[in-house]
């Protein structure tokens, strides 16, 4: 069986169902954001999603991966399935019956402004309707269903933008043209309050929607298993808890440390940055359903080898593509924000070994070593709070000290997990040919830049750093053809 085409295609299918929202939301909201708002109060945008992105793997208590880990085979899928959403609710409603009464104190903690406890409320009641569905979407994946997961995915941000645009632009319309029943329903000063709003709505129309596959008629409550599953995530919910520290935390820092316009500008231009982390996501969804499933294979250590390989050369071409062609694709974000693009190359490489961490980790869920894994994570944070400590309050780096944050603690996860891997369950990946792939896009982006310093005009530009692109690949290419066509009938 082709493992690598299979896992290729089940790769763009969720990738489609994380890039098209995304790109949906670059084209679309980040687009209209950004030049909607000012960077201090588009910071706040920033703030509340990674406060979101932090609770919602507490909420889920990572049930997603306990139950491909317990739900892996049929005769025990409908009894893990379950299991695991009775516990997802529990904690859920539990979590937010407590932040409920904490909600002014983290309204100034998130935006200084205790008055906005409302909007603390908004997302904890976004994030408990986002937790309830996380296990029937973990099933589709389980059960092969990308196509239909992709399309409720892109549905979600579909009636996301359309509200948005509802609440910031037609009834405000509506009311400035005589229609006086639509003249209290909007506050002019509390645009932003408006679009989340609109996220909260969107999330409540998913659930509804994904009532019937939470397969009510077939639950059932397993005490012994539950014990198992739980003793299993734990672990699991501190590595997720860290990722997200790791992924969002920058935004809050640079608030408090640096200002809530730095901020802004940071959490407009890491937007172009994260295609990277939306492949490396999309690549998650796919992988680890697809590694499990795997575990019994004869060959299954060869199939994780290969699959860090395709990874690593398929995330060099994204880089590459998306460092070459930054003057075209910046345009997505607005001119203010623009400043903020020097992170890009380190946010780029920081994401691949983000990437890359995925591939190594897997060793730790079969092994059920997820406390190693805990460990990592937590020392992820701590590098992450270090660096961002040193770079934004002692040496005044700028924002760009959080984006050598981000390279400095996914390098680490990515090497602490292949080190410890290689003792317990050690895999053969192929690391030299991984790193040439890696250095040699990082090699031609650098010759594209010292070549800007000699060469002048846009269209000129975008015609040599085609050419490199292609060069890049035809160079790959032809030089390890061979390996190449091996790893694609794999």
């Amino acid at each position: 069986m082709a493992f690598i085409k299979k896992l290729a295609g089940e790769t763009i299918l969720y990738g489609m169902s994380n890039i098209l929202p995304r790109i949906l939301n670059y084209l679309v909201i980040t687009y209209y954001l950004t030049r909607k708002f000012p960077e201090n109060i588009y910071a706040k945008h920033g703030t509340y999603y990674a406060f979101t992105a932090f609770i919602l793997v507490i909420f889920s208590f990572r049930m997603e991966t306990a139950f491909f880990r317990f739900g892996n085979q049929k005769q025990q899928r409908e009894s893990a399935f379950g299991t695991a959403l009775i516990i997802v609710a529990g904690i859920s409603v539990l979590l937010s019956a407590l932040i409920f009464g904490f909600a002014r104190p983290l309204a100034d903690i998130l935006s200084a402004n205790p008055d906005e406890y409302y909007i603390v409320q908004w997302f904890v009641a976004i994030t408990l309707l986002d937790a309830v569905v996380a296990v029937p979407f973990a099933r589709l994946r389980l059960e092969g269903r990308p196509l239909f997961f992709a399309a409720v995915k892109v549905l979600n941000v579909v009636i996301n933008i359309a509200l948005i645009f509802l609440f910031l632009e037609m009834i405000p319309w509506l009311a400035d043209h005589g229609h006086h029943f639509w003249q209290g329903w909007v506050d002019k000063n509390r645009l932003m309050d408006y679009v989340f709003l609109a996220n909260l709505l969107a999330s409540a129309a998913i659930a509804v929607f994904m009532i019937p596959y939470f397969h009510f008629r077939t639950w059932t409550f397993d005490r012994a298993l539950a014990r198992k599953m739980m003793i299993y995530a734990a672990p699991l919910v501190v590595v997720g808890a860290a990722s997200m520290v790791n992924l969002f935390a920058d935004r809050l820092l640079i608030a408090n440390w640096v200002g809530f316009d730095d901020s802004g500008i940071y959490n407009g231009a890491v937007k172009i940055a994260i295609l990277m982390n939306l492949f490396a996501t999309a690549f998650n969804y796919a992988a680890e359903p697809f590694f499990f499933s795997q575990s019994d294979h004869l060959d299954a250590r060869t199939i994780y080898a290969r699959v860090a390989q395709a990874f690593t050369l398929a995330a060099s071409v994204l880089m590459l593509g998306i460092l070459l062609y930054l003057d075209q694709i910046q345009i997505l974000i607005g001119r203010n924000y623009r400043a903020g693009l020097t992170i890009i190359p380190y946010s780029l490489v920081a994401y691949v070994f983000l990437g890359l961490y995925y591939n190594f980790s897997i060793w730790f869920k079969l092994k059920d070593r997820t406390g190693l894994g805990a460990l990592i994570g937590i020392g992820g944070v701590v590098v992450t709070y270090l660096v961002n400590y040193f770079t934004l309050k002692v040496w005044h780096t700028g924002y760009i000290g959080s984006a050598y944050a981000a390279l400095a603690c996914f390098s680490f996860m990515a090497l602490a997990t292949y080190v410890t891997g290689q003792r317990y369950f050690r895999i053969p990946y192929d690391l030299r040919r991984m790193a040439a792939y890696l250095a040699g896009a990082l090699m031609l982006f650098g010759v594209s830049e010292l070549l800007r310093l000699y060469i002048t005009g846009t269209l000129v530009i975008f015609i040599l750093n085609t050419f490199l692109l292609v060069a890049f690949v035809a160079l790959v290419w032809l030089v390890d053809r061979r390996n190449l066509k091996a790893l694609l009938q794999f």
